[in-house]
C-alpha cells in the first residue's frame, strides 16, 4: 500500500498462513471480532441497519493506523476504537438536532484509573476465574462456549453431545453458583 511497509500486530490472533501481510491480518482480525464487535452495537444501540456501517468504520479507522504492531492489547484496542467511534457518532447525531442520545450506555474509557480501582479489578477478576475453575468440567464448557465464545444453545448441545434442555441445565447451575460465590444476589 503506496509502498509503505506492512505493520503486522504482534497478537496472538492467529492468521492463515495463506494470507499475508496487514490485508491478511485486517482479514483475521475481521472474522474473529466481526460478531463481538456487533453485538458491543447493539447492545448500545438496539438492532438496527446502522450496526454493519459501524463496525465497517471500526476496521476502517484499524486500516488508517500506522503503527498497528506497536498495540500490545489488540482486542481491547479494538473495542476502544469501537466505543470512540460510538461516542463520535452520537455527538455528532446531538449537534445535527437528532434525539438525545444518553452517553451513559458507553463506557467511559477516560476514567481516572486509581491504584485502589486496579486492586479492586484485578481481586474481582482472580475470584471470578476462582469461581470459574470450581465449576464441574461440563458445566464450565458450557459456561465457557456460551458466554465467550457466543454461542446458541443448540450449537453448544451439538459440540458437547449432550441435549439442548442438558446445555440450559449447566447454564442455569454455572450461574447459580457464580451468583453464590460471587455474591452477585
Amino acid at each position: 500500500m503506496n509502498g509503505e511497509p506492512c505493520n503486522v500486530p504482534r497478537s496472538t490472533t492467529p492468521v492463515d498462513s495463506t494470507e499475508t501481510g496487514l490485508a491478511g491480518f485486517m482479514s483475521a482480525l475481521s472474522r474473529r471480532l466481526r460478531r463481538p464487535l456487533e453485538q458491543f452495537f447493539v447492545r448500545r444501540l438496539g438492532v438496527g441497519p446502522e450496526i454493519d456501517d459501524l463496525v465497517q468504520e471500526v476496521f476502517e479507522r484499524l486500516l488508517r493506523q500506522k503503527r498497528l504492531d506497536a498495540v500490545d492489547r489488540l482486542d481491547g484496542y479494538v473495542f476502544t476504537v469501537a466505543a470512540n467511534l460510538l461516542r463520535d457518532r452520537v455527538r455528532k447525531h446531538s449537534a445535527q438536532g437528532g434525539r438525545d442520545v444518553a452517553l451513559d450506555c458507553i463506557p467511559d474509557l477516560s476514567d481516572n484509573i486509581t491504584p485502589e480501582r486496579v486492586l479492586i479489578g484485578k481481586d474481582s477478576l482472580n475470584r471470578f476465574l476462582a469461581a470459574i475453575a470450581e465449576l464441574p468440567e461440563r458445566t464450565r464448557n458450557v459456561l465457557m462456549l456460551r458466554r465467550f465464545e457466543g454461542l446458541e444453545f443448540k450449537a453448544i448441545a451439538l459440540q458437547l453431545g449432550i441435549s439442548v434442555s442438558a446445555v440450559e441445565k449447566h447454564m442455569l447451575r454455572a450461574m447459580d453458583e457464580l451468583s453464590r460465590r460471587l455474591d452477585l444476589e
